[in-house]
C-alpha cells in the first residue's frame, strides 16, 4: 500500500457501531448505498434473519395484496391520505418530468386500447362527442364511451319511446355541504313511465359522494313518480345481450 493510499484511508476511516474499535473505510461502492455503520457481521440484531430467504411473491400472494388495496381504497379515510399523498408528489415534480410520465402514460393507454379493445378502467375506448339519435331526431352528447354505448343500446330497445340527457339538477349533502348533481340520461318508455339512469363503472359505485348522489336522486325521483338506475359496465352487457331490460337500483 502506497503512503498516499494509507493517508486516504485513513482519512476516511470511520469506528464501528458495536463498539469493537474495528474501522470501516469508506469505498467506491457507498457512494451510492451510504457509509456503513458497522463492520460486516457485527450487527447482532441482524442475526435472527441471517441466513434466511425472503420468500417469494407468488401470483396468489400479489391478488390478495391487489385485493386488500382495492378494499382499503374503498374507505373514505384512506383515499383521501392517498389524494394528499399523490397531489405532494406532483406539485415536487418538475415541468420535464411531469411531460415525460404524461407521455409514457398515453403510450401505455394506446397500447391497452389496441390490445383489449377498452380503456384500462373497462369501458368502450369513446370519450367525449355527440351522438345522432334517430329515434328523437336530434344530437345528444355524451360524456363517456359508457353513455355513448347507452345511446347506441337505447336506440334499439323497443320499449324506450324517447330518451335524452338529463335537464335539471338535484341538490345532494356530502361532508356537511350541499351539491348539485346531474344525472346522465332521462328515459320515457312507451307506457308513458319515466326513468332516470346515471351511467358509473363498477369500482366507482362504493365511493361515498356516489352513495349520496344515488340517495337523493332515488328520494327526488320517489317523490316525482318516477324511477331510478344506476348502470355499470355489467348491466350494459347485459341490456346489450338483450338479457334484461332494466339497470339495477344502487339505493
Amino acid at each position: 500500500m502506497t503512503e498516499g493510499t494509507a493517508a486516504i484511508n485513513k482519512y476516511y476511516e470511520h469506528t464501528c457501531a458495536c463498539g469493537c474499535g474495528g474501522g470501516i473505510v469508506v469505498r467506491l461502492g457507498h457512494k451510492h448505498d451510504g457509509v456503513p455503520i458497522y463492520i460486516h457481521g457485527h450487527n447482532k440484531s441482524g442475526k435472527k434473519n441471517r441466513g434466511k430467504k425472503k420468500p417469494l411473491r407468488t401470483k396468489e400472494h400479489c391478488r390478495n395484496l391487489s385485493m386488500s388495496t382495492k378494499e382499503a381504497w374503498k374507505r373514505d379515510d384512506v383515499r383521501e391520505k392517498q389524494i394528499v399523498a399523490i397531489k405532494q408528489a406532483k406539485a415536487n415534480l418538475t415541468d420535464k418530468k411531469k411531460e415525460e410520465i404524461s407521455i409514457k402514460q398515453s403510450i401505455n393507454r394506446v397500447k391497452y386500447i389496441q390490445e383489449h379493445g377498452m380503456n384500462p378502467g373497462g369501458y368502450r375506448c369513446a370519450k367525449r362527442g355527440v351522438f345522432y339519435s334517430d329515434k328523437n331526431q336530434k344530437e345528444i352528447k355524451h360524456d363517456s364511451g359508457m353513455e355513448l354505448l347507452a345511446y347506441q343500446i337505447l336506440e334499439q330497445l323497443s320499449k324506450v319511446k324517447s330518451y335524452d340527457g338529463c335537464k335539471f339538477s338535484i341538490d345532494y349533502t356530502f361532508k356537511d355541504g350541499i351539491h348539485r348533481y346531474i344525472p346522465d340520461i332521462d328515459i320515457v318508455y312507451t307506457d308513458n313511465t319515466r326513468e332516470i339512469i346515471e351511467i358509473k363503472p363498477e369500482y366507482l359505485l362504493e365511493d361515498g359522494c356516489n352513495q349520496a348522489k344515488f340517495r337523493a336522486a332515488k328520494e327526488y325521483c320517489d317523490r316525482n313518480d318516477m324511477r331510478y338506475s344506476v348502470w355499470t359496465e355489467k348491466e350494459i352487457e347485459y341490456i346489450e345481450g338483450g338479457e334484461c331490460n332494466y339497470g339495477r337500483n344502487r339505493t
